[in-house]
């Protein structure tokens, strides 16, 4: 009986300790959560959103596309009246196909901006045309934003993704940690200096290394790659800093808050880094997401990032495009950065 009640006090014991502490709570009790990622990684697209041209007005053409539409998995949001509009399409709805039809056959260009998806739409959309119309046996294959179908393009706007989370949040959080457990933090909490300046001197050191990690991707796209940006290279190079300053205010947002380094890490790593990366739509697509994972996919940098991204370099569009997307990020640097200044005021500075 004794042994028992002894058991039972460290029982007791451990659970008050659980409940005290929130990463063990966030550990413990959100991780089943992290099965949601299964709908993610699901290869199989549930629809594919297309748009159509019949240029000669051809009855049996629209009826074909009606028949087209009526599919499960093919949505056509939008006819189009001339080729000239086929390209600026891509820009809009989502859209990853467009169906042209005319007397020599049937032309489908397919946006290869993201190879994974569009292999994917490509053979879908040609099963059902084949399939619908027997008569359609010219199909024209056409790709836009990757003529070329170069496999370096595709894991390349991941890559610069996750390079620019590590160094800018996980790093920069890590470095801040530390000096709290080891005491050189105290020594900083005795100059005769704010807490705004104590921020920006611990950031300085990481935004210039991360503008040269982004200089570098810069001349890697050029000669490594073979990649051209199809927009603005100014604009580019914005949008790499403009995301790693966010990065930067969240890795610093849980360096504050967080009473140790391990805290730290484990909060970076599985609050914003995993997310980011497996919501920002490049493992999936985010419309195939079920609803809670898409409003929370949308709030996040990495998937701003991406669409910023995608359009900047492969579809050459420019700040109007995706003002939505840069509005996105730097609306998250303004907040992430006050909660880490008062946070860095209260149990950074003070505590100390």
């Amino acid at each position: 009986m004794k042994t028992w009640n002894a058991i039972k006090a460290v029982s007791i014991k451990e659970v008050k300790y659980i409940i005290r502490d929130p990463v063990s709570c966030l550990v413990l009790f959100l991780m089943p959560f992290f099965l949601l990622f299964g709908f993610i990684l699901s290869p199989n697209l549930v629809c594919s959103h297309i748009a159509v041209l019949n240029g000669n007005h051809d009855p049996r053409i629209e009826e074909l596309f009606n028949r087209i539409d009526a599919q499960p998995n093919i949505v056509i949001v939008e006819h189009l009246n001339s080729e000239d509009q086929i390209t600026e399409a891509f820009t809009r709805n989502n859209i990853k196909a467009v169906i042209a039809a005319c007397d020599e056959g049937t032309n489908i260009f397919i946006d290869y901006s993201d190879p994974r998806v569009a292999s994917n739409v490509e053979s879908r959309i040609i099963g059902v045309v084949r399939s619908l119309d027997k008569t359609q046996d010219i199909l024209n294959i056409r790709y836009v934003y990757n003529p070329t179908l170069q496999p370096e393009a595709m894991p390349v706007p991941l890559l610069i993704e996750i390079i620019l989370l590590i160094i800018s949040s996980i790093m920069l959080s890590m470095c801040v940690s530390r000096e709290k457990e080891q005491g050189s933090a105290r020594l900083l909490a005795l100059t005769p200096i704010s807490s705004a300046q104590l921020v920006l001197g611990k950031v300085l050191p990481y935004a210039v290394l991360s503008l040269c990690h982004i200089l570098f991707i810069f001349l890697l796209f050029h000669y490594a790659f073979g990649i051209e940006i199809q927009g603005s290279a100014a604009l580019f190079l914005l949008l790499c800093m403009l995301f790693s300053l966010d990065s930067m205010a969240h890795g610093l947002l849980f360096a504050t808050w967080a009473k140790h380094q391990l805290e730290v890490v484990i909060l970076c790593w599985l609050v914003f880094f995993i997310p980011n990366v497996f919501l920002c739509g490049y493992v999936s697509s985010i419309a195939e997401m079920p609803g809670a994972l898409r409003v929370l996919s949308s709030i996040m940098p990495g998937t701003a990032f991406m669409n910023a991204y995608l359009g900047i370099v492969c579809r050459g569009t420019g700040f109007a495009e995706n003002i939505l997307w840069f509005a996105i990020i730097i609306a998250q640097i303004i907040l992430i950065s006050l909660l880490s200044l008062s946070g860095f005021t209260h149990r950074y500075s003070k505590s100390l």
